[in-house]
């Protein structure tokens, strides 16, 4: 007798394939992250590296033009502020 599996739940947060740019200065790089329901996350990197862009990205300070970001799975730009 086998048992069914749950189906697996969408990360909360998800960024897929994500570019920034800052003029001609390439700051984040295809950046993939994904970050379930629950789950403490740190970002660690030298200054410059992106850590707050990628907050602000989140945040939606900043729209993601290249690549994609999620928020429980539906696209952050169709969620109301």
């Amino acid at each position: 007798m086998t048992q069914a599996s749950a189906p697996a739940e969408k990360p909360l947060v998800e960024l897929n394939e994500v570019n920034k740019y800052y003029g001609t200065n390439h700051v984040l790089k295809d950046i993939n992250l994904a970050v379930n329901k629950g789950e403490v996350i740190i970002l660690l990197g030298p200054s410059g590296s992106g850590k707050t862009t990628i907050a602000n990205l989140i945040a939606r300070f900043w729209d993601v033009r290249e690549g994609s970001l999620t928020i429980g799975g539906v696209a952050y730009r169709d969620i109301s502020l």
